[in-house]
């Protein structure tokens, strides 16, 4: 396999987030968004899937920590530290992976 699968999400969604937590039951992170009348989620599987996400939404999990029992803490950071890392890297959607890499693996 020579690319990760990701699924896509919805895109900036960030005038209507409200929080994010960890679903213990499914092992999805849920970013919950209010749009007046109308509550929706969006579920992540895979904490991969969040490198789909636009610069500013990526912006706004970067801001607010996710919420988990304390039991499953591990498991919520792993979605928390890949929006670490696509927030450090300037990674999201829109983003040339193949110019990413060659920043980072530069030998000059």
């Amino acid at each position: 396999m020579k690319k990760i699968p990701l699924r896509k999400l919805p895109q900036n969604f960030s005038r209507y987030f409200k929080w994010w937590n960890y679903d213990s039951r499914t092992g999805e992170a849920v970013i919950v968004l209010d749009k007046g009348d109308d509550w929706e989620t969006i579920r992540a599987y895979d904490p991969m899937w969040l490198t789909n996400l636009s610069e500013r939404d990526v912006y706004t999990l970067y801001k607010c920590q996710i919420f988990s029992d304390i039991w499953d803490m591990e498991q919520a950071l792993q979605f928390q530290r890949v929006i670490e890392v696509c927030f450090a890297y300037e990674i999201h959607a829109g983003v040339s992976w193949k110019e990413k890499t060659k920043e980072f693996l530069r030998t000059d």
